[in-house]
């Protein structure tokens, strides 16, 4: 191996004070702080695959709660009786969205994000409280499925990132959003 780092000196200036050992020991720190950065790197996407299952979840059970605001409504809308069920409902569905959280932290209106090297998976949705005030409830039982294929795509990009080997340079999911994801995999980044 010395030989080797000879040979390598009399090519590249500048080396003539640096041993074998001074390179193990360079390689070591790099390597503690490679497995250090990857292990950070999975932890976030941990984290993140947490917060986007929470929040299918309470997608889910929102849109179970518009659609008996809509059957409430559907029959005879003017009927005291089916206003006050659909106004406990649409009650149930705020206090839903303002306590989707995953260990104390907001899941709407909060960018959720994370890194392995120099990749980067990013998801934003906006709270679809504006829906409900609105009663918008087709509206936002659109927003709701567009929202969870988004969700699909970060977890698909989140899986295929996990499974790269981090020095693959094909992958690009730098500061991608919500449809970008979904496009990114549909055109065939991934």
């Amino acid at each position: 191996m010395d030989k080797m780092l000879q040979t390598f000196k009399k090519h590249l200036s500048g080396l003539d004070n640096i041993s074998i050992e001074d390179i193990m020991l360079n390689a070591t720190k790099q390597s503690k702080v490679q497995t250090h950065r990857f292990g950070e790197g999975i932890k976030a996407a941990n984290e993140l695959v947490g917060c986007l299952q929470v929040l299918t979840a309470k997608l889910n059970k929102l849109q179970t709660i518009v659609s008996k605001i809509q059957f409430s409504l559907e029959d005879d809308p003017n009927n005291p009786a089916n206003v006050n069920m659909s106004e406990i409902l649409i009650s149930q569905a705020r206090d839903l969205i303002a306590n989707t959280k995953f260990i104390d932290r907001d899941l709407f209106d909060t960018e959720l994000s994370a890194s392995m090297g120099s990749h980067n998976v990013t998801f934003e949705m906006a709270s679809p409280s504006p829906f409900l005030d609105r009663r918008e409830f087709d509206s936002l039982n659109q927003y709701v499925d567009s929202k969870k294929e988004e969700i699909k795509a970060c977890m698909e990009a989140i899986r295929a990132l996990s499974e790269s080997n981090n020095s693959v340079s094909d992958i690009s999911m730098t500061n991608l959003r919500g449809k970008t994801i979904g496009e990114a995999l549909r055109i065939g980044n991934f």
